[in-house]
């Protein structure tokens, strides 16, 4: 999955490092894709439990402890 993120310039969503040269709107947008980026990865069990979630810092978390 976090191939997928680095291959898409969206690691640093995941990671909270939002760079200065971002408005609030713009960043919100590449949450959103990575949102998707990490729902599209994950196995129909951890969907479900991803679904709700509404950033990807929120989802990565769940998807670690399930490593």
């Amino acid at each position: 999955m976090m191939a997928i993120l680095v291959q898409t310039s969206l690691k640093k969503v995941v990671t909270g490092k939002k760079p200065k040269n971002l408005n609030q709107t713009e960043w919100e947008e590449l949450d959103e894709k990575a949102l998707s980026a990490i729902q599209l990865c994950l196995a129909n069990m951890v969907l479900q439990e991803v679904l709700m979630k509404k950033t990807s810092s929120a989802t990565t978390s769940i998807y670690v402890s399930h490593e």
